[in-house]
């Protein structure tokens, strides 16, 4: 789903979101910045890769509603 890499202080949210998600990402609640970088993203043969390094809250929001397109939360 995602990958996290820690070092030196610093923590990067890896995140792979497929080419069938483009128009949901497009119309995320999600920062100009995140939709910017999406937009900018390479698309690969699994998807566009997206590289967050965790700053802000404003980040960890993006990065929590990216995940939400990919996997529907379960209610409880």
């Amino acid at each position: 789903m995602c990958y996290i890499e820690t070092k030196d202080k610093k923590s990067v949210v890896a995140l792979v979101i497929g080419a069938s998600l483009n128009n949901k990402v497009c119309s995320a609640n999600i920062s100009k910045n995140a939709k910017e970088m999406f937009k900018n993203a390479k698309q690969f043969h699994d998807g566009k890769w997206l590289f967050f390094e965790l700053k802000t809250n404003e980040t960890l929001e993006d990065i929590k509603n990216l995940l939400a397109i990919k996997r529907k939360p379960l209610n409880k």
